[in-house]
């Protein structure tokens, strides 16, 4: 039983400590695209950063994601070490990070954008 109780304390304790809560993540866009109803727009790329809090991302870049900010609602690491995070909310859009890959979907009844991006950590 002790035994089980320590493993148990282990892996919650590594988990937490591997979180990147605090960090600067600095992207690229890969792909920026505008979907109306006649019509996909390819934007231009944006380079963006956003610091990672406990329970969300705020933005500090211009361009699309200018002071933004969303909840992370959702957030862990895989076995092999993955970190993942997502969030987001319902009228703002929704995103989500693995480990240096980052996306982002808005959606309304007449538009819909979606953005990738590559993402370094500082």
């Amino acid at each position: 039983m002790k035994k089980l109780l320590l493993l148990l304390f282990f892996f919650l304790f590594t988990t937490q400590s591997l979180a990147k809560v605090g960090d600067t993540y600095w992207c690229s866009m890969t792909q920026f695209i505008n979907l109306t109803v006649s019509e996909i727009e390819k934007q231009p790329l944006e380079l963006f950063n956003f610091e990672r809090e406990k329970e969300q991302i705020i933005f500090y870049s211009d361009g699309y994601f200018r002071g933004w900010s969303a909840p992370v609602t959702i957030q862990y690491n895989t076995e092999a070490a993955a970190e993942i995070f997502k969030g987001g909310t319902e009228g703002g859009g929704i995103f989500k990070y693995r480990d240096g890959s980052f996306g982002f979907n808005f959606f309304s009844p007449t538009r819909a954008h979606t953005i990738l991006a590559d993402c370094s950590i500082n």
